[in-house]
């Protein structure tokens, strides 16, 4: 299965409002601009995130990471390219791609678990996962089975994601987990 409709929709969506942001900065305050950015430009490029973003090729990401950083630099006002891009993402308060591919990868995470619902997808995982003794709020996630589950599979990648959590989460409710992975998740992470 291809994502490059749907990335070339979000790339489109993204490159076409780059104008009405730029028109817009000059009439909203930073605040407003910034709620602006996360109701029309991450929310098309977080939908679906942990579904289509690590089955779309590796040129249509690296696309909307440009178009994400494109956007952070509007929002700063960092036309002569003056900041990093760590300091960019850390002085406008915006995610980077990878920092929102973990983010939303770890809330569709919190969800399966402590809400599991008959699906394909949740059995695979629950499958694969194991308490983990000596630490009771972790869990292990196991690929028992390589052939069955490729590599950039959920079941897969739910183990690295575990692993980025630093804090004991099958407890918490979804708007307390939430809080705690955007605190805990730093606002830029290199696409490598």
């Amino acid at each position: 299965m291809k994502w490059v409709s749907h990335t070339n929709k979000v790339a489109k969506k993204i490159s076409s409002f780059t104008y009405a942001l730029r028109v817009l900065r000059l009439y909203l305050t930073k605040k407003q601009h910034l709620q602006v950015i996360n109701a029309h430009v991450l929310s098309h490029l977080s939908f679906g995130m942990p579904i289509w973003a690590y089955n779309s090729n590796l040129i249509d990401r690296k696309r909307l990471n440009t178009l994400l950083l494109k956007v952070t630099r509007l929002h700063c006002r960092d036309f002569d390219r003056i900041f990093s891009n760590r300091e960019l993402f850390e002085a406008s308060g915006i995610r980077s791609f990878e920092s929102l591919r973990i983010v939303t990868d770890s809330i569709m995470l919190h969800r399966l678990v402590t809400h599991p619902t008959n699906t394909e997808l949740t059995i695979r995982l629950i499958q694969h996962t194991t308490l983990n003794t000596r630490y009771p709020n972790n869990l292990i996630f196991c690929d028992f089975s390589s052939k069955r589950i490729g590599r950039h599979s959920f079941a897969n990648r739910a183990g690295r994601i575990s692993q980025l959590i630093t804090f004991p989460w099958i407890d918490l409710d979804i708007r307390q987990f939430k809080k705690k992975i955007k605190e805990s998740t730093p606002l830029y992470i290199s696409s490598n």
